[in-house]
């Protein structure tokens, strides 16, 4: 009933100072069990300060022991004996030892399997790991997202915020309905928004889609702290947006995270890696998280890299070769001798056939039985993944697949360039030839990738074959081509009543068009020459012009949290009231010219008329070109400037940056601001 599970019969607990003292003095044989195991303080150092210097004594240790603890220097005294040595500190005390020392190997802690099984048993939305070196905290977080769950390594200091549904586990309804009651699962939440991808939304909003309630944002700000950026990724900006992240940017961040699990022994390996620009470099890992980890690296200063970066991991570093040489130094004198070696080991002919197979290998199985003269194993491992490397590998969970293989030098650059610019048919609409210099690589950019992609690929393989440079296309669609292929293909019986409107997430570009015949054929010739889909007619456009919606209007407070719901996403920051007509103020009125359907809706449910501020918010567009540069950590040399008469905003950077940075810089601005950046 009530006898207690461990102080019963012969065993009894210790309940003061005095009581204490009086057992370390007594004359009749007792046991005593204390902490701390090691001896830094606590009962256990008492009791040894008492018991040491009695030789009729015995102080047996459990477990390991510290190496600056006190329990670990009176085990060294066992040794130490036989020198003289009699004497330790406790605490304050140095006491002479007298009395028998044992150890034994007794732990009460689980192990790696143990502690998965734990979690698995328990099934927990969460798991913290703060406790244990680095290298066992890493290994226990890979093994347990291998069985997808949610795993965080927190720092000293950081707190942890939760709020439960009290109804977590009932049967779910539609996403778009807002009526779950189960806990918010954001994969599924994602693939009802991606069709919004790049759209921002705040924690209140999302609440608002899942459970159609606000008041549960901090349950939802938990789960996105936790799927840290897979399917959602916090505006830097603002706290509390969020931007919808595109399939493509899921799934990088999904083998990102794949990548850490598959390597749970990370820390403290010798790794190759291809860095952002394409550069190979060796470094050795320092720490590592969920989707990217810190690493010395030769020939760079960067420290922390995200994981998708990691090309193969060459086993633990070995000790220097040379006394306090700079670890750096080490690896750059590595990566000279494993460059001398790459031929040597793996020749063309053997890199063809791997190319050839397309089959994944582990490079340490292309080792030979008999390593080069003056090689190491590792300088013939490292050797080999550099070599793979040159043929553009790729890391996959069951090896390296390389993707090309060069039997010539390749061209010099602007060869290159020109080779792709006679290549390529002038109807692909090619725009820019870039260069990415360090992985030899053409970037492409046209005004209808997807379309070109699938056109044209032999094309860029005839290229790529020639030249010996890899082929890259620009995903970016030139969004004013979209408009003017509108007019290109237009019969001549019909006209273009008002400018198209474009919606990039959708794929679509909504036209008004006048006197056409057959509306079929004109979308089709659309989609094949730009991918995207005509939609005819366009909606009517609400301006100033037009007369106002026939209805009743709504009560004005009404209307404007009805157009701030729809809107504000899309960047509405300002809405006012003048003669019974709403102006809506947007960053320029070129951002609000892509929601003209959005607004025509509000327009007629609402009852007024509505229109669109017609000068841009400057300030704001500054800030979004400085904050970007600010983020990227790119120098400006002159300040942004803004030509209202060309939609242009300029821009002098002192930092070099590439041609794929550059065209991602100019598509951030313009989806935006809807202006033009100019780049000096």
């Amino acid at each position: 009933g009530d006898q207690p599970l461990f102080f019963r019969s012969n065993i009894h607990a210790v309940s003061s100072t005095s009581q204490r003292r009086e057992l370390a003095s007594a004359d009749v044989p007792i046991v005593v069990v204390a902490s701390s195991g090691m001896l830094t303080g606590g009962a256990s150092q008492f009791y040894a300060q008492e018991f040491a210097p009695n030789e009729r004594n015995a102080i047996f240790m459990t477990g390991y022991q510290d190496e600056e603890a006190p329990g670990k220097r009176l085990q060294q005294l066992v040794a130490d004996r036989a020198k003289g040595e009699t004497t330790v500190k406790l605490g304050k005390q140095t006491v002479t030892v007298l009395c028998e020392i044992g150890t034994y190997s007794l732990s009460a802690h689980a192990d790696e399997s143990e502690l998965i099984a734990i979690a698995k048993a328990f099934k927990p939305h969460e798991v913290l790991l703060v406790h244990g070196d680095a290298n066992a905290r890493h290994s226990l977080a890979s093994g347990l997202r291998q069985r997808e769950m949610a795993v965080s390594l927190p720092r000293v200091g950081t707190t942890k915020e939760y709020t439960f549904a009290s109804r977590p586990w009932a049967l779910a309804n539609r996403v778009s309905e807002g009526k779950q009651d189960r806990s918010i699962d954001l994969a599924t939440l994602w693939n009802e928004l991606k069709t919004q991808a790049g759209s921002y939304f705040d924690v209140r909003e999302l609440a608002k889609m899942w459970f159609g309630d606000v008041n549960r944002e901090a349950e939802v700000a938990s789960h996105l702290a936790i799927e840290n950026g897979v399917y959602f990724s916090g505006d830097w900006r603002q706290r509390g947006s969020f931007r919808v992240n595109s399939p493509e940017q899921v799934e990088r961040a999904r083998k990102q995270r794949a990548i850490m699990v598959a390597h749970p022994s990370l820390l403290g390996q010798l790794i190759v890696l291809r860095n952002s620009s394409g550069a190979v470099h060796l470094g050795i890992v320092k720490s590592a998280d969920v989707a990217q980890f810190e690493a010395i690296v030769e020939g760079t200063k960067g420290a922390t890299f995200a994981a998708d970066t990691l090309l193969w991991a060459l086993g633990e570093w070995r000790e220097p070769r040379v006394e306090n040489e700079p670890i750096r130094a080490q690896l750059a004198s590595l990566t000279k001798r494993a460059n001398a070696f790459k031929d040597l080991l793996l020749p063309i002919e053997k890199r063809r056939e791997l190319f050839t197979s397309a089959i994944p290998i582990d490079p340490a199985t292309l080792l030979p039985d008999e390593l080069p003269e003056g090689a190491t194993k590792q300088d013939a491992l490292a050797a080999i993944v550099l070599a793979l490397a040159d043929d553009h590998a790729e890391w996959t969970p069951n090896g390296l697949v390389t993707k090309r293989v060069l039997e010539v030098e390749p061209m010099e650059q602007n060869e290159a360039r020109d080779l792709a610019l006679e290549l390529i048919p002038v109807e692909a609409r090619v725009r820019k030839v870039g260069l990415n210099i360090t992985r030899k690589e053409l970037l492409l950019s046209f005004d209808f990738p997807s379309v070109v992609q699938a056109k044209y690929q032999d094309v860029f393989a005839d290229i790529a074959y020639r030249s010996g440079w890899s082929i890259s296309v620009n995903p970016v669609v030139n969004q004013q081509a979209l408009i003017e292929a509108v007019s290109l293909i237009l019969p001549d019986s019909a006209i273009l009543r008002k400018a198209p409107s474009y919606f990039m997430d959708k794929k679509e570009v909504a036209a008004d068009i006048g006197g056409l015949f057959d509306s079929h054929e004109l979308t089709e010739k659309y989609r094949e020459l730009t991918g995207f889909r005509l939609r005819l007619p366009g909606a009517p456009v609400v301006t100033q012009e037009d007369s106002a919606p026939t209805g009743t209007l709504w009560e004005i407070n009404a209307a404007y949290k009805a157009i701030r719901d729809a809107l504000e996403p899309f960047g509405l920051y300002k809405t006012s009231l003048k003669n019974n007509e709403i102006v809506l103020a947007f960053i320029s009125p070129q951002v609000a010219k892509r929601h003209e359907q959005i607004i025509a809706r509000l327009s007629e449910e609402t009852g007024y008329r509505m229109s669109i501020h017609p000068h841009p918010n400057q300030q704001e567009m500054l800030s979004i070109v400085r904050r970007y540069t600010m983020q990227k950590g790119w120098q400006i040399s002159k300040s942004p400037g803004i030509r209202t008469d060309e939609l242009s905003i300029s821009l002098q950077l002192a930092t070099v940056i590439s041609e794929q940075e550059i065209a991602n810089y100019v598509a951030f601005v313009n989806e935006k601001t809807g202006y033009r950046l100019v780049l000096g």
